[in-house]
């Protein structure tokens, strides 16, 4: 049987001319006589072939080499010497085609151009699936980094915004804040604000107007009833006065910390579009990837034939949410944003099965139909009927789950807080439940029987495309119709 050597090894042992710059043994300083022998010849197929026998390893060179060989360490190596011979010329081929090919396109054969062509295409649609398409060539890394924490910020902010807006609406915008005049710069502007305009301590000083003007009832309510406007300060004899400063401090806390939230993110957004800015300009003239791959002639219409489906890379990008991939490829003349595959579905359909709601928007912009149907049973559906489809069977899906495991079966137990109007519950365990963990005994508490988003789920989810923050389950469930909502 014959086994490869590792060349290094091949070589110490079967030219000895190797070590001839090394020091003797003895210490002596004399030089070693240079012997003139010829390089070991190349194998083009690889290290030089061994011969085992019986455990013992013989590496020798080609037998046209023109060097005597090495004695064959074992009883029967004479017997075997005579029949083993040099390995013949070898040229590695890859993909069906000799690696040594013109590099003019016009004297490449028309094997050659079609497994190139073939080549470019399957890596736009790899490129398209991973989202790296868009990526410029010279500073690909430093531009995914920055690209993917501005997209996370600007999701934070986007999020604070709505938060917002929602306790405070847009049409309060009557809130007047004074702001002091800094000697050698202009008159600041004086003109009422809204909360997302006001400064943090504008915000803190028209506390109690905001609470007055925009709180809930119940936090209105309790602030009629506990906060003294004319003195600034809280009635006193008020009965459940520390319950009415508990609601009106949550809802205040809420609204401050989001604000905060917003203040930073803003700051961080800035910073990073900066820094992209100054990437862009070091760089003037890099080329992205797709652009490369279109140089190199692939087709960006391409469809994946190998299993027939006919998956293009816009449908790929759209179905895993890469919004600037899609965006690039938007942008070239030859893109046909309508191609549909075989199951009559386009870019459309799979983004909003997948509630990507800001590509959406893009192929929206891009007069991709959204009126066209798949070929589902029952004469097809829309991207609005894919969208709302996969929020009944999500909702659904959750429904079922909680009659079946949580209020029949009662696999998972209510862990809710225990308030100050609670009740203690009666067993010993269930009083050490109380005051040292703050929450109810899990075994005292029967679950509801309809199930409700963030009724009982603690941990967070995690956002399907792995480009943004984790969701609460009351966001996630929201992420179907709102990208409805995109589709009308």
């Amino acid at each position: 049987m014959l086994s490869l050597c590792p060349p290094s090894r091949a070589g110490r042992r079967e030219y000895p001319e190797h070590d001839q710059d090394r020091e003797p043994l003895g210490g002596s300083s004399a030089p070693t006589p240079r012997v003139q022998t010829p390089p070991p010849p190349i194998c083009r197929a690889g290290p030089p072939l061994g011969f085992r026998r019986g455990g013992a390893l013989c590496c020798m060179p080609p037998a046209d080499a023109g060097l005597p060989r090495l004695q064959v360490l074992g009883v029967m190596g004479d017997l075997f010497m005579p029949f083993v011979h040099g390995p013949e010329e070898y040229t590695p081929e890859g993909m069906g085609m000799a690696r040594e090919k013109s590099t003019n396109p016009s004297k490449m054969k028309p094997k050659e151009m079609r497994h190139e062509q073939d080549f470019a295409d399957a890596a736009l649609r790899e490129g398209a699936f991973l989202g790296t398409l868009h990526l410029p060539i010279d500073f690909a890394g430093p531009f995914k980094s920055t690209t993917d924490k501005l997209r996370r910020s600007r999701d934070r902010m986007a999020r604070n915004r709505t938060l917002l807006e929602n306790r405070v609406p847009l049409k309060f915008k009557n809130f007047h804040c004074e702001v002091p005049k800094v000697p050698g710069q202009e008159e600041a502007d004086q003109s009422p604000k809204g909360i997302m305009e006001m400064w943090m301590r504008q915000m803190y000083e028209k506390k109690w107007e905001i609470i007055k003007k925009c709180g809930p009832p119940k936090v209105q309510k309790a602030y009629l009833a506990a906060w003294d406007e004319k003195k600034g300060t809280w009635k006193k004899d008020v009965k459940e006065l520390e319950v009415k400063q508990k609601v009106i401090g949550d809802w205040w806390s809420v609204l401050w910390t989001a604000k905060e939230e917003y203040v930073r993110n803003k700051k961080e957004t800035d910073d990073l579009e900066a820094k992209l800015k100054g990437l862009k300009e070091k760089y003037p003239n890099s080329k992205t990837l797709l652009q490369e791959l279109c140089e190199k002639g692939c087709d960006v219409n391409a469809s994946r034939d190998a299993d027939g489906s006919g998956f293009t890379a816009l449908m790929i990008a759209a179905r895993n949410g890469n919004l600037e991939t899609v965006e690039a490829l938007l942008e070239l003349p030859d893109i046909k944003p309508n191609q549909v595959n075989e199951y009559g579905a386009n870019a459309m359909h799979y983004a909003a099965m997948y509630a990507h709601k800001e590509v959406c928007q893009v192929l929206r912009k891009a007069k991709v139909d959204r009126k066209v149907k798949n070929k589902a049973e029952g004469g097809g559906k829309t991207p609005k009927d894919l969208a709302m489809d996969e929020h009944k069977d999500l909702l659904e899906h959750k429904q079922t789950h909680w009659k079946e495991c949580v209020y029949k079966e009662g696999q998972f137990k209510m862990v809710p807080e225990f308030g100050k109007k609670d009740k203690e519950d009666t067993k010993t365990l269930s009083v050490v439940y109380n005051k040292l963990t703050g929450i109810h005994d899990p075994d005292a508490v029967e679950a509801p029987k309809e199930w409700k988003p963030g009724r009982w789920r603690i941990s967070k989810i995690p956002d399907p495309a792995c480009k943004l923050d984790d969701f609460d389950e009351k966001d996630f469930m929201k992420r179907w119709k709102s990208t409805a909502k995109k589709l009308p």
